[in-house]
């Protein structure tokens, strides 16, 4: 049978680019330190420590060079060795010790505060910017995409300013101290010495755009492993009931395997720097060794000196492993920080501030020849329509003609492209969208309930409702008839996806939640298009009882649920095709009579 074999998943389409390094990492890298300004005096004292902990670091083996220096003379010259002299040196090294210990501790708390810090400013914003993003940015955008930013990348952020980034700057500082020391006490042994600094420079300008890259691709790859994750456990009902579980499985051995790969290329190329600079490292000390040893019999240098090159030549290259180190953490911070500059400098919604002219219909809302297109294709074109106060509209058709684009244009989750639309004779865009949605209130075929007691999902809809209202809304919206059957009542604990209640009782609860809302506008959405014929009527009850005396607004596919409508719209391709009553339209034997009969003549197959 052609196609049996074929996954019912859809192919992986979106193909993380591995081609290009991330652009701007200079920018990026300042826009971060940006939000650390933030914290500045932190900053500062942190900055002031790994200072003060790089120089003392840098002292302790001239000054071990020093008590070297004086016991070999002590032995060879005088055969006496000034102990006051050398007990006072190792007071101060150990001195320099406790002191490196202590600030090194004190540098990293201070650190590690800024780092919480940047994460919960970061998170904050981001929850800020989403909030003001339109709609149409997260029909592109995948959840779980969006929260493996939000989540992971944010949380490596947050560890490369706390770890790698403070390193990175101590080991700077570090090097610099000991080219400045080395080149004091002899230039030609400070050029043997530093050799491999070039060497390691050099490799690591080659290796880095690779780690880029390859973090990039890994961080893509999380992104599209988390998507699959959430969608496979929102559906999971969905693809047990289909057998698709060997499907989605696959999907998922895939997708981890694409991760796995991406990550392995990320930790190698971050990770190769560390051998190649050892190697590095090791010819450089054994060339300082000779040449100094070369030196000391010379007479040129002293052999405290000589002590202090060799510690020097073999803990600057500790430092140079430690920058090539971090630097392919932060290099990984600057991919999940540009994955979360996108969003911070995506387009946010447009609030008009210029008065925008008042409608003249005098209607509680009016389209006034609006037309919108979603991408490249035209959904509502040319659409008017008056709606007075307290009357109840239904806008029927099939699915695709823009009904739902309707209610999203009114409630501003998109903007029209011309024309205008108006409440109580002002166009909505010289509205704020909280000032406008604060007249709303929708209820979805999809119902949205959030883990919590039924109460609170009631309330939810005012913040500022009393205990009265809320119990009031419910005994309206028939709640209580099944919620005081429960034995925890209205505290019973709901789950994220409210599946310990059928779908009908989650109805009549955000029935209730916009009871509590009083709005001045009311949308229905497909309102009782999820549940049975026994319970629509319960449903059908309730809804009349929140339509009275309002202007409503009712998209239905189930015709049986309007009929007691003022008027009804019907749409085709975004225009308005028929207008009229319920028995009007069905006499004209139009689009509506068409809807209607084939509605009738499955309903009464199934009756059959």
């Amino acid at each position: 049978m052609a196609g049996k074999n074929k996954s019912i998943f859809p192919a992986i389409t979106h193909k993380p680019s591995v081609q290009q390094p991330p652009q701007n990492s200079w920018h990026a890298l300042a826009r971060l330190l940006g939000y650390a300004g933030k914290y500045g005096w932190l900053m500062l004292l942190a900055f002031m420590l790994a200072f003060a902990v790089s120089a003392i670091q840098v002292c302790i083996p001239i000054s071990l060079g020093e008590a070297t220096t004086l016991i070999f003379e002590g032995i060879t010259l005088s055969n006496a060795v000034n102990f006051n002299v050398l007990f006072k040196i190792l007071i101060i090294v150990a001195a320099l010790y406790m002191a490196s210990c202590l600030l090194s501790l004190l540098h990293s708390w201070v650190m590690n505060l800024v780092a919480q810090h940047i994460s919960i400013t970061l998170r904050a914003d981001l929850r800020q910017k989403i909030n003001q993003l339109p709609v149409a940015y997260f029909d592109r955008q995948g959840d779980g995409n969006l929260m493996s930013i939000v989540i992971n990348d944010i949380d490596n952020i947050a560890t490369a300013l706390q770890e790698n980034f403070v390193q990175l700057i101590s080991s700077c500082l570090y090097i610099g101290g000991v080219v400045i020391i080395m080149l004091a006490i002899s230039w030609q042994l400070a050029l043997v010495a530093g050799a491999a600094i070039p060497a390691s420079l050099l490799l690591t300008k080659i290796v880095s755009p690779y780690v880029k890259r390859y973090y990039k691709n890994f961080a893509d790859q999380q992104g599209l492993l988390s998507s699959h994750i959430q969608e496979s456990l929102n559906g999971h009902s969905t693809i047990r009931s289909f057998n698709a579980s060997k499907a989605a499985t696959d999907k998922f051995c895939l997708l981890n395997s694409k991760l796995q790969t991406a990550g392995w290329k990320a930790r190698f190329w971050g990770s190769m720097l560390i051998p190649c600079i050892m190697m590095l490292r090791n010819t450089g000390y054994v060339g300082t060794a000779v040449f100094a040893a070369v030196e000391v019999s010379a007479g040129a240098i002293t052999i405290g000196y000589m002590q202090a090159f060799l510690q020097y030549s073999t803990q600057i290259t500790g430092p140079l492993t430690m920058v090539a180190q971090n630097l392919n953490g932060v290099l990984s911070a600057l991919v999940s920080w540009e994955r979360v500059d996108e969003i911070l400098n995506e387009d946010e919604m447009t609030e008009y501030s210029e008065p925008l002219a008042n409608n003249e219909f005098g209607a509680k809302v009016a389209f006034s020849h609006v037309d919108f297109a979603y991408d490249t294709k035209k959904i509502i074109d040319d659409f008017s329509l008056n709606v007075y106060e307290g009357q109840l509209v239904a806008i029927v058709g099939y699915t695709g003609a823009g009904k739902s684009t309707l209610v999203n244009l009114l409630e501003r989750f998109y903007e029209i492209d011309a024309g205008a639309i108006y409440i109580d004779g002002i166009d909505i865009r010289n509205l704020s969208r909280k000032a406008l949605r604060a007249r709303m209130a929708m209820v979805l075929q999809d119902t949205w309930l959030f883990a919590g007691s039924i109460y609170d999902n009631i309330a939810y809809g005012s913040p500022a409702a009393t205990s009265k209202e809320v119990l009031a809304a419910a005994e309206a919206a028939y709640v209580d008839e099944f919620v005081n059957k429960l034995a925890h009542g209205f505290d019973t604990p709901l789950n994220e996806n409210a599946d310990n209640l059928s779908q009908g009782q989650r109805q009549l609860i955000c029935i209730a939640r916009a009871f509590v809302a009083n709005p001045d506008i009311l949308i229905l959405d497909e309102a009782t298009s999820n549940v049975d014929s026994r319970t629509e009527a319960l449903v059908k009850k309730a809804m009349r009882r929140l339509l009275k005396g309002r202007t409503s607004f009712v998209i239905a596919h189930r015709l049986s649920v309007i009929d007691e409508a003022d008027a009804i719209i019907v749409i085709d391709n975004g225009t308005i095709v028929e207008a009229g009553g319920f028995k009007q339209l069905l006499a004209k034997g139009g689009l509506f009579a068409e809807i209607y009969q084939h509605q009738f003549t499955a309903d009464n197959l199934d009756r059959g």
